[in-house]
């Protein structure tokens, strides 16, 4: 889990090899300011918040499992991103809330529009990404992993504004149920930003350990070398003796010294 008050992980970033760059602010998208997710996981689709031409837009439900107005099953939610002026924009990010296999990527349903599913590996849950701007980024048969972005929020096919419907579903009696992905299960949301809690998460549903789980096992398993130890110690030893101001300005000589003077 990410501190940020102390601004240090406890555990890997699970995001890190999902980023293009290497950057300790991978668990918010490189972007803390604006793209927040503490834990490193992904149970929804699309970030909290997304920049475009230097415009801020925020997340939020447009319909819950429920239509608000006629109460009948929507079967999935309905997620926006909205300016100041509250109208639905284009173009945010859609990424794949857990590992799996691409079973569906189609372009200019009628319904759908461009949409995708994703089922797990044992076939028991899937789940789906409708109305996609573009043509999806991936192609059926291709294995994703969480966090893995697989197109971008659009308004296409039976769409009335730019938004993202996304479902998950699971195999009962051989057959697919769309299941409620609001966490407490609710099942209407009456206004844009009045949802503040998270979806549920299918990666944690299928009993899939985590990437920072995974991360973190790995890291057990590889111990210290020799260098590494003394370079941690020396560092620590430093701290304990020095402000932060003398650290930073003394850091490359610890590090010129770690690499043996080069």
């Amino acid at each position: 889990m990410y501190d940020p008050q102390l601004g240090r992980w406890h555990k890997i970033d699970p995001l890190t090899e999902v980023m293009r760059r290497h950057s300790p602010y991978s668990y918010a998208f490189n972007n803390p300011v604006y793209f927040i997710d503490i834990d490193g996981m992904i149970p929804w689709p699309v970030p909290k918040r997304w920049i475009n031409g230097g415009k801020k837009f925020l997340r939020g439900i447009t319909s819950g499992f429920f239509r608000n107005s006629s109460g009948n099953k929507h079967g999935g939610a309905d997620i926006a991103f909205k300016g100041t002026d509250y109208k639905s924009v284009e173009g945010a990010p859609i990424r794949a809330t857990h590992d799996g296999t691409v079973t569906v990527s189609q372009s200019n349903n009628k319904s759908a529009g461009n949409w995708v599913t994703i089922t797990s590996k044992d076939g028991t849950l899937r789940t789906r990404y409708l109305h996609m701007k573009d043509t999806p980024l991936v192609s059926a048969g291709d294995e994703v992993k969480e966090g893995q972005q697989i197109g971008e929020v659009g308004n296409t096919g039976s769409s009335e504004a730019p938004h993202l419907h996304y479902e998950i579903q699971r195999k009962v009696d051989g057959k697919w149920v769309k299941i409620n992905p609001f966490g407490g299960d609710q099942e209407k949301v009456k206004k844009f930003d009045a949802f503040t809690g998270d979806l549920k998460d299918p990666q944690k549903m299928l009993g899939l350990p985590s990437i920072a789980d995974t991360k973190e096992e790995e890291q057990k398993e590889r111990p210290l070398d020799n260098q590494e130890e003394r370079l941690i110690i020396e560092i620590n030893n430093f701290l304990d003796n020095n402000n932060a101001e003398d650290f930073h300005n003394t850091l490359w000589d610890i590090i010129k010294d770690f690499l043996g003077g080069n």
